[in-house]
């Protein structure tokens, strides 16, 4: 992942303690909260990325390990002061039990779209790096940054255990 990261800044990637003090479960988060992304136009955008996980045992490969998720909160907002995300992927089960975005919507037609938990599919930090560097114009940090990003959501696609 944080080649992944490496594809749009410096930022790094940090495993802190446990929330609730679980033993079985690690935080993943960035080492210095949001990382600032430079977009084409000169403008910044935050990145903000925090999942929980835990080590299980690779079945097909005794003695190996590998990560499985539990929850993941992606996010990108306008740098400044306080919360300017506008958009936010997450997944945090029990509530709701489907991975989700949350956009800032301000419509008429719905009271507090912002809290809306719009369904998705499972969305890899690869998916939201490529996101971000297609479609929000961010300036890559890397020249190989579409070989890094299909490399390792390749990776994720093989070892995910739920669509």
């Amino acid at each position: 992942m944080q080649k992944t990261l490496s594809c749009v800044t410096n930022a790094q990637l940090y495993v802190g303690r446990p929330p609730r003090g679980d033993k079985e479960q690690h935080a993943l988060t960035l080492s210095e909260g949001p990382a600032g992304v430079k977009r084409a136009d000169g403008s910044r955008l935050s990145l903000a990325i925090g999942q929980l996980f835990h080590y299980v045992k690779d079945k097909p490969n005794p003695g190996e390990w590998k990560v499985s998720t539990d929850s993941y909160a992606y996010s990108l907002g306008l740098p400044g002061n306080g919360t300017n995300e506008f958009l936010a992927w997450n997944w945090h089960p029990p509530n709701p039990p489907y991975p989700h975005l949350h956009s800032c919507i301000r419509s008429e037609a719905v009271e507090d779209a912002a809290r809306l938990h719009i369904p998705t599919g499972r969305v890899s930090v690869e998916a939201v790096i490529r996101f971000v560097i297609e479609e929000l114009e961010a300036v890559p940090a890397r020249d190989d940054w579409d070989e890094a990003l299909a490399q390792n959501d390749s990776r994720f696609v093989q070892w995910r255990s739920w669509h």
